[in-house]
């Protein structure tokens, strides 16, 4: 039992208001077939506190019950177990217990006995993976709450590297599987690419048979349709061969072959090229950009325009208009203003993530993939801009790209 010496703790008497931790406590058991042990044990630790939580004492008075507490509680952070209760070595069984059938390393373990010679502690020590032992008779309060201290600090450095290991495997395995999305992504882009060069290159070079064949002219109106249809197939062929380095462009890594080149002028060429999908909407388009020299990759900046425009387009009731301008006073943003049907508040966070497909269908019933806005969304960021979005439903959206400051835009 517990010597009655100098070292006994003097605990204040209780004054009325006083507050307790209000975290949940750490849990401790207590294993003795002695009801005298428990009642000391806990009139000896209840008044403990440590990192402003108290104790919460749960109680075995045999191995065999501690076998049943331990499988209910799996958050024990401290055993004070007796060693010869129903037999023996009914403690022992409880440590083996504890660490080879629950595979519990954590818990702590202070093996208390009334009888050491029957658990010699050099024997116990080695064979059994405890934390601590002490004899009965010589344990104190204050050696008591030194050990309960020390051994729950311990529980809770533990606790803290599991709880981090855990945190750091969780990590590494979501990033394996964004990774793996990411592969699976790029191999379906680089797939769709490739099997759509090849038409597109047939249908090119029909096209430009018929253009140019002399012997057989078409009307005006015609070429100029054939013309269009050149230009815009041509376009699509370039960008095949973009999206089949995606990959490198998802990983930052891409090669941009920057050029200055005229907003303006590209704008009007896109508006030219889009003008007669407009009209059989019913939309006009406005290309309000100033004359400014751009400086980025001309062939890509060029789709994330044309796919702003394109999908202000499939969002446009009839009569509607599309304006293309340049933000006043940042002469690096270009914008695309439509009246169309905005955007939704619940899927207006995923319209740029490529693992979340957002598309949905426009006001005549067109579809699309949902591949655009990210896509789009990973050139500028290639050229260390950005795409944003402002956007009202049933109102309109409008979209900035950004190039960063440094990427300066020269005026005429």
């Amino acid at each position: 039992m517990f010597e009655e010496d100098s070292d006994l703790l003097i605990f204040k008497e209780e004054e009325e208001g006083t507050e307790y931790p209000s975290e949940a406590p750490w849990k401790v058991m207590i294993v003795d077939d002695e009801e005298d042990v428990h009642e000391m044990t806990k009139m000896t630790l209840d008044s403990i506190t440590f990192e402003n939580k108290g104790l919460q004492f749960v109680s075995a008075f045999s191995g065999g019950e501690a076998k049943r507490l331990l499988s209910e509680n799996s958050d024990i952070a401290l055993i004070l177990l007796d060693v010869v209760m129903e037999t023996d070595d009914a403690g022992l069984r409880v440590v083996k217990f504890i660490r080879q059938d629950q595979e519990n390393h954590m818990v702590r373990i202070i093996l208390r006995t009334g009888q050491p010679g029957v658990a010699p502690e050099n024997k116990v020590v080695v064979d059994y993976d405890i934390n601590d032992y002490k004899e009965k008779a010589e344990l104190t309060s204050q050696k008591m709450f030194t050990s309960v201290i020390s051994s729950l600090r311990s529980y809770r450095n533990i606790t803290e590297l599991v709880e981090q290991d855990r945190a750091e495997q969780e990590m590494k395995k979501a990033k394996e599987i964004a990774e793996e999305k990411a592969k699976l992504k790029d191999l379906f882009v680089s797939i769709v690419a490739h099997d759509l060069r090849n038409p597109l290159s047939t249908i090119k070079g029909f096209v430009e048979l018929v253009v140019g064949d002399k012997a057989h002219p078409v009307s005006e109106k015609h070429s100029q349709c054939l013309t269009r249809t050149l230009n815009v197939t041509t376009n699509l062929i370039e960008m095949t061969k973009r999206l089949l380095s995606v990959g490198i462009m998802s990983s930052g890594k891409m090669e941009l072959h920057k050029e200055l080149f005229d907003g303006n002028e590209t704008v009007a060429m896109l508006v030219e090229r889009l003008e007669p999908s407009a009209e059989g909407k019913g939309v006009e388009l406005i290309n309000s950009v100033s004359k400014t020299k751009i400086f980025a990759d001309r062939e890509l900046f060029n789709q994330v325009i044309h796919n702003l425009v394109s999908n202000a387009m499939k969002f446009s009731n009839p009569n509607g208009k599309i304006l293309i301008f340049t933000v006043e006073g940042e002469p690096t943003c270009i914008a695309v203003k439509d009246e169309g049907t905005g955007i939704g508040e619940k899927i207006l966070p995923d319209i740029f993530k490529h693992e979340i497909k957002t598309t949905r269908l426009g006001t005549a019933g067109e579809r699309g993939t949902g591949l655009g806005l990210p896509y789009c969304k990973d050139i500028m960021e290639a050229h260390g801009g950005t795409l944003t979005i402002e956007t009202t439903p049933e109102k309109g959206s409008i979209f900035y790209a950004r190039l960063p400051e440094g990427e300066k835009i020269t005026d005429h």
